[in-house]
């Protein structure tokens, strides 16, 4: 695939991990999805960039309270539903089978982006790894899991 192609992208992060961090861990979070926004807002080929903002199995209402406090509905181009976290399960125009959860712990590893897929980060800012929980998210969703080729 040729790197400077325009290529539809849809990437969501799942901030639904409040338990495993600390509030200076969610604030970093939420410093850092800030962040991921205004670098795909001002992105050469932003109109084939969507960022979506959800909760993977319910909780993340603290790093949300974060987010909102940070302007989060006001963040265009995103994909947002309502004053409630997203489930990215429900997602505008997903399937199940669109979504593939990106996990260091991943057997498969990701050889190919595909315009229709959803790539799925896990919003989870910790000082200390905390090995196989992207994983365990998304065998609990039910969704495809693979790591980046690094």
């Amino acid at each position: 695939m040729d790197a400077r192609s325009p290529m539809a992208l849809r990437v969501a992060i799942d901030v639904g991990f409040d338990d495993l961090m600390s509030d200076g861990e969610r604030k970093s979070l939420a410093s850092q999805c800030g962040l991921c926004h205004s670098i795909a807002s001002q992105a050469e080929h932003r109109p084939h960039v969507a960022l979506a903002v959800c909760c993977g199995t319910g909780g993340g209402e603290r790093s949300l309270s974060l987010l909102r406090a940070a302007g989060l509905e006001q963040w265009q181009p995103l994909s947002w539903q309502g004053g409630s976290s997203a489930s990215l399960l429900s997602m505008p125009g997903t399937s199940v089978d669109d979504l593939v959860y990106l996990s260091p712990d991943a057997p498969d590893v990701l050889s190919e982006l595909t315009p229709s897929a959803v790539y799925v980060i896990g919003g989870l800012v910790d000082r200390h790894k905390v090995r196989g929980a992207s994983r365990e998210r998304a065998a609990a969703l039910g969704i495809r899991c693979a790591r980046l080729p690094l």
